[in-house]
């Protein structure tokens, strides 16, 4: 069952108060553990209490709003994002300006109490649209990289591996760092773990209302269904959480695998991520297809990766993905992984004959998972990086900066008195029911 956590109102740290929009690309790192030397700990890393799981994301600068405990796994919703808790594997994920990978240091000492070894890391991100106003160590993909190698190398035994994929001038790019122990990844097809992240921008105005806490009065479950991700994620056993005044997340369960949703629904700046990790023969590009449909977004960017070395088989075609309707592919890059592995990552951009605002007609049914053909365009900055790694991969690459996710501040632009009549409406009736 989900396990609701004491009331809480997010807010835009201090140092970000000055910001136009808030930062919704998300940092996300992935620990994998040698099981426990001591039979005691047979459930590992989900021995850590919950004082300890506090204490890791104090550090990371967010907190915990709620808990949902699976057979295999426990899943948190964060103030920013989330996180997810194996017997041997973990994955944080966070945004806005967080400082993710603060905590990385006190969770090894955590996992070392339960005498469990690090065995790989992973650490990935799209393209910061602020990256001036990150806390260290995420002021730039360098400064990170050098912080996982001082933190990790010494307890792996080398350094790792790291990449930029995609072209700036095609939008997001996205960054990967990953080194493991075994200096080899999974050979086993049945073990691998696949994981797709997809990031959109400039969504439709009419997709996010369900997101404004003033169209959804806190009611999140009303929220997943009227926008239509119960029904993108049919399955999925769902924890989801609205935010005041706006901005929404959500785990889902799905036996061993989750997915994850964050959205910042705010005009100029809109941004919504899918991550779905540990699913066998998933059909990625009708996932993709239906998160377009969702938000109708200006821009869209997938990345699909895996810890198989020999990489095969449906929806991870080495040279792409088909793009969604109404969109146009602007770019592909396929990278084998030093450690063993790959990673596929795509951009598509929103057709030019789409039309910049819904008709009136589309307002009227906030209720379907097809809720609008709005369009906005975000802003886009870019700045360079170069960095060696120590297998001598040299990447130079210009980096973009894509838009944001779960906003706490500012209004919403649409102010159609018809929709907002509509969603509360629509929002008494689900309460009935």
């Amino acid at each position: 069952m989900t396990v609701a956590e004491t009331p809480f109102v997010s807010e835009k740290p201090s140092h970000a108060a000055d910001l136009p929009g808030f930062e919704g690309s998300e940092k996300r790192v992935e620990l994998d553990f040698y099981p426990s030397r001591c039979a005691t700990y047979t459930r590992g890393l989900r021995h850590f209490t919950r004082e300890q799981l506090d204490e890791l994301m104090t550090l990371a600068q967010c907190e915990i709003v709620s808990h949902t405990p699976g057979q295999t796994f426990d899943a948190y919703v964060l103030s920013e994002s989330s996180l997810f808790v194996y017997a041997h594997t973990l994955v944080i994920k966070t945004c806005g300006t967080t400082k993710l990978l603060g905590c990385v240091e006190r969770l090894l000492e955590f996992a070392n109490a339960l005498q469990m070894s690090l065995r790989r890391v992973k650490y990935t991100r799209a393209s910061y649209k602020y990256p001036e106003v990150q806390p260290f160590p995420h002021q730039s993909f360098e400064q990170e990289i050098q912080y996982l190698d001082e933190h990790f190398s010494t307890v792996l035994r080398s350094k790792g591996s790291a990449y930029v994929l995609g072209n700036s001038q095609d939008g997001l790019q996205w960054h990967v760092y990953v080194a493991d122990a075994e200096k080899e990844g999974s050979t086993d097809a049945n073990n691998a773990r696949v994981t797709v992240e997809i990031c959109m921008t400039g969504l439709s105005q009419v997709s996010v209302e369900p997101f404004w806490h003033k169209n959804n009065g806190g009611n999140a479950v009303w929220a997943t269904k009227a926008s239509g991700i119960r029904d993108l994620l049919a399955k999925s056993k769902i924890d989801d959480f609205a935010f005041e005044p706006c901005g929404y997340s959500m785990n889902g369960l799905e036996g061993d695998a989750f997915n994850t949703i964050h959205i910042t629904p705010e005009d100029g700046f809109s941004y919504a991520s899918l991550e779905l990790c540990g699913y066998q023969n998933l059909d990625i590009p009708q996932i993709v297809n239906g998160c377009a449909k969702v938000f109708n977004p200006q821009h869209l960017a997938v990345a699909v990766s895996t810890d198989l070395v020999s990489v095969d088989g449906p929806g991870f075609a080495t040279d792409g993905l088909p793009a969604p309707a109404d969109m146009l592919s602007s770019g592909c890059t396929y990278q084998t992984l030093g450690p063993g592995g790959a990673t596929l990552f795509c951009t598509y951009n929103a057709q030019l004959q789409t039309s910049a605002a819904a008709p009136m007609s589309a307002l009227l049914i906030p209720s379907t998972s097809d809720l609008a053909l709005a369009i906005e365009t975000p802003a886009i900055s870019e700045q360079s990086i170069l960095h060696q790694t120590s297998s001598s991969i040299s990447i130079s690459s210009e980096t973009d900066t894509p838009t944001s996710k779960k906003p706490r501040t500012a209004e919403s632009t649409l102010q159609s008195e018809l929709l907002l009549c509509k969603l509360q409406s629509y929002q008494k009736e689900s309460v009935a029911c």
